[in-house]
């Protein structure tokens, strides 16, 4: 019980925050301000991802081989994504396009 306990306090104040970021760009994301407010938030947040995954890589990359597989993985999971993209957006949007008969 405890373990959830923590865990859900662990996750709770992110989805707060997300929820509450979510709920400002959609109610007030058409004015000027606001949007630039995250326009700028998006480089930050990059950096803050990239920072991260930097700082786990060079703990847990012990040496070359290891750099290797995690770049190849990194090279194959992009080109996934990007194949979901192209083949998964268009055929969801797809149900709502009226096509001319």
């Amino acid at each position: 019980m405890g373990g959830l306990i923590a865990g859900a306090l662990f996750v709770l104040p992110s989805l707060l925050i997300l929820i509450g970021l979510s709920w400002i760009y959609l109610r007030f994301g058409d004015m000027p301000l606001v949007a630039g407010i995250f326009y700028g938030l998006k480089p930050a947040v990059t950096a803050l991802v990239l920072h991260a995954a930097h700082r786990i890589g060079t703990r847990a990359l012990k040496n070359r081989w290891m750099w290797a597989i995690s770049a190849i993985t990194a090279a194959v999971v992009g080109v996934i994504l990007q194949l979901a993209l192209f083949f998964c957006v268009p055929r969801a949007l797809a149900p709502r396009v009226r096509w001319a008969v």
